[in-house]
């Protein structure tokens, strides 16, 4: 059975598949539910088949955008991640599960995208996302969802899809906030990109869900408004978010919409810090030398993992620590409390921060060390 009807509409974003494609009895029926509204009918059904949409990272967000984008029939579904599923992410990555544990995420998301919808093809990328590889993949699909944690990779992303004239979507959550927009300096009449909203880098880089923790229902929120836009994107019909930021307060329960346009009424570049780091493989010679290493998490933290020879000084009880003399290196699970405690102490030329945190030095160099 052939779904007939136009291959465009308008508002919508070019599809690489240029043809109608064939739909099953079954497979109607499934989609009856969207196929019977007026913004979506057979032609935009049609649409979401032909569709190739990537989504970076199977995580807190990516998680539930693959699951809404494969039951919605959305033709092919790329998924790149280079990560394993951990028990301490199950809370909000809703398509892995206990048995996943430890598994690639990928493996775990295409499963999932397999289970949901058999008419749904699932590429797995089990790679780690960089500028090496990102131009030649993000050209062989359609739409682009930023489904990631971390500044440096959403930045890659914008920047690729950029200059690919690739519509991105684009998402993130921390703790109890929100926030997604849609970028696409290729749209028709003119776009914005994720620079003229945030024209660099902030200032606490490396910040994400792991460090500053998540609640798990928000992902969810904010990860169903990045699926309705990749539909909306994909089929043609409302208005998706150029130029507007929807924020989220998960706290309030409130949300509010930020206008923004082109660079030039954009906020200026924000400070970069001027952290000193050091890595975890410099760590022991540091040590030898007669650093310091400061532990600045709590104390449930360290019946977990310590790093030999830490020293114990929380956060929450820096400013009232006698600190030894002599280099300081402070450490937490990942960095963002060290970067936290290297900036109470502005006026120490000797301080410096291990970059990743114990995370990284179990990671790189003490495998046997838990990690959580």
């Amino acid at each position: 059975m052939v779904v007939s009807g136009t291959t465009t509409k308008p508002g919508a974003i070019p599809l690489a598949a240029a043809s109608d494609p064939s739909f099953e009895p079954e497979e109607l029926a499934r989609y009856s539910r969207q196929i019977t509204m007026v913004d979506i009918g057979r032609t935009g059904q049609s649409r979401l088949k032909r569709a190739r949409v990537l989504v970076v990272g199977a995580g807190g967000l990516g998680s539930p955008v693959i699951a809404y984008l494969a039951r919605a029939g959305v033709g092919t579904i790329g998924i790149i991640d280079h990560d394993t599923v951990a028990r301490s992410n199950l809370h909000r990555q809703i398509i892995h599960g206990d048995r996943a544990i430890g598994r690639a995420k990928v493996e775990s998301a295409g499963d999932a995208v397999r289970a949901a919808n058999p008419y749904v093809r699932a590429i797995e990328h089990n790679d780690m996302l960089g500028a090496g590889n990102a131009e030649l993949l993000f050209s062989s699909y359609d739409l682009v969802i930023d489904g990631t944690d971390d500044y440096s990779t959403r930045y890659l992303i914008a920047d690729t899809c950029q200059r690919l004239a690739k519509p991105c979507v684009w998402g993130t959550v921390l703790e109890t906030d929100g926030q997604l927009s849609t970028f696409w300096t290729g749209a028709p009449g003119g776009g914005v990109g994720l620079r003229d909203l945030y024209p660099e880098p902030p200032e606490e880089e490396g910040a994400s869900c792991a460090r500053a923790g998540v609640i798990g229902p928000l992902c969810g929120v904010v990860a169903s408004w990045m699926a309705v836009e990749a539909m909306k994107l994909i089929v043609g019909f409302g208005a998706p978010l150029f130029g507007r930021l929807l924020v989220i307060d998960g706290r309030d329960g409130t949300s509010a919409e930020v206008a923004f346009t082109a660079r030039g009424d954009s906020p200026p570049p924000r400070p970069a810090l001027g952290i000193t780091w050091v890595e975890p493989a410099q760590l022991r010679d540091r040590l030898d030398s007669g650093a310091t290493l400061i532990d600045v998490r709590e104390p449930w933290e360290r019946d977990i993992a310590v790093i030999p020879d830490s020293v114990s000084v929380p956060l929450t009880s820096l400013s009232d620590a006698a600190l030894p003399a002599g280099p300081l290196i402070f450490h937490c699970h990942y960095d963002t409390r060290a970067r936290r405690a290297r900036a109470m102490l502005a006026g120490r030329e000797d301080v410096s921060v291990l970059r990743g945190g114990i995370n990284a030095w179990a990671t790189d160099i003490d495998p046997t060390l838990p990690r959580y």
